[in-house]
């Protein structure tokens, strides 16, 4: 990945990840300089020594969003702000989040555990290699989508392995305090995608 540019655009979910390979790189290369810059939307961590750049872009629709009397209007069909992806040699996207958001509140019918209301106090995975919640209704709409594309674009389906992991949130033992079922711990479920991630890109 020498001289390489690897762009995350998408949500907190998005940051998450980048936090995880950006930890993982740093516990690999840890005396290694980085030059560190952040912006509005835009957070920079270059590895100097192997010019390997890092950043991440916050951008959770990944479309165009405006303010207007009627209230905060998505434009699908308008993408204005994307000359930064222009260049990167691996970008990754994640908006699925906001797509589908229902809060941060999971209900434990999803993990087969109807009594349980949100992640507080999970302590272990789901067992079993299947997920006894609703699947994704857009995932086969994507797989069709990406099947069609010109342009080589690879998914890295992590949704299955990541649903299984209730133990993984902060819970109420993040950052800010609150109960938190949405994000990931570091280290954690977010060093898999990038296990995984890392294999793809070798491959």
């Amino acid at each position: 990945m020498k001289g390489k540019r690897i762009l995350f655009v998408g949500d907190s979910l998005g940051n998450n990840h980048w936090e995880s390979l950006a930890c993982l790189l740093h516990a690999a290369l840890p005396s290694s300089k980085y030059d560190y810059q952040t912006g509005d939307t835009l957070i920079t961590l270059k590895f100097l020594e192997y010019e390997v750049s890092l950043q991440y872009l916050r951008n959770e629709f990944l479309v165009d969003l405006s303010i207007e009397k009627d209230g905060r209007i998505l434009k699908l069909d308008s993408f204005t702000n994307t000359s930064i992806w222009e260049g990167a040699d691996v970008l990754i996207f994640n908006s699925y989040y906001w797509w589908t958001h229902t809060g941060t509140l999971q209900a434990g019918a999803n993990w087969g555990e109807p009594k349980e209301v949100n992640c507080k106090g999970q302590t272990k995975t789901i067992g079993g290699s299947t997920y006894p919640g609703e699947r994704y209704p857009g995932e086969p709409v994507i797989k069709e989508v990406l099947n069609t594309m010109k342009k080589y674009v690879q998914l890295l389906d992590i949704t299955l392995l990541t649903q299984l992991r209730k133990d993984g949130h902060p819970s109420i033992y993040g950052t800010s305090g609150e109960l938190d079922c949405s994000h990931w711990c570091i280290a954690g479920v977010p060093d898999t995608w990038n296990l995984l991630l890392y294999t793809t890109l070798i491959s």
